[in-house]
């Protein structure tokens, strides 16, 4: 468990320096150059990943709850809802006129449907502490960058490319979550 906190901490000190510590990150850069910034970056944020996938690997599941609760077609709906805004982020779409930030939204719902789902400690602390940290960053990133300037919307021919791209990798991902976490979904 304790590599899964180290990952999740890590990989949210990291995202978050750059909001919330921006003159900081200036003078890191210009101390060190943008090149060797972006490679301890990347190398950092490797390193909590695999803090992460070990942790998550090398800790056995304590049951909390069972989440009868929520029915599985809802939840699949809005982990799939959270996969298209995250792709939607890289395209001129129109879900960029309702939110500032469809990528960490998208993150925040398909990380916080997981921790609801699995009610176990190690998927509890992996996901919900990953859902916490996107959420802190849209509001970092709010206060950051000051008023919302909405960008042109699109024409509506423009939408198809992320909904078909979403749902290809949605599939995709439906289709590889045994190999990536050791569980089979279901419908």
């Amino acid at each position: 468990m304790t590599l899964i906190i180290v990952g999740v901490i890590l990989w949210s000190v990291l995202h978050l320096f750059p909001a919330l510590a921006h003159a900081k990150r200036i003078t890191v850069i210009e101390k060190i150059g943008i090149g060797k910034y972006k490679l301890l970056f990347t190398l950092l944020i490797f390193a909590s990943i695999a803090c992460m996938v070990f942790g998550w690997r090398n800790t056995a599941p304590e049951l909390l709850y069972v989440a009868s609760w929520l029915p599985l077609h809802l939840a699949y709906v809005l982990i799939y809802f959270g996969v298209f805004l995250m792709v939607a982020s890289g395209f001129n779409t129109r879900v960029k006129q309702l939110i500032r930030h469809p990528q960490l939204t998208g993150f925040a719902i398909w990380a916080a449907m997981h921790a609801l789902l699995n009610g176990d400690t190690r998927t509890l602390v992996l996901f919900g502490g990953l859902a916490l940290w996107a959420i802190i960053e849209i509001f970092a990133l709010n206060v950051r960058d000051g008023e919302w300037h909405k960008p042109q919307p699109p024409s509506r021919l423009r939408e198809l490319k992320p909904l078909l791209t979403s749902v290809a990798l949605f599939a995709l991902l439906f289709f590889i979550h045994p190999y990536l976490s050791g569980k089979a979904l279901v419908f």
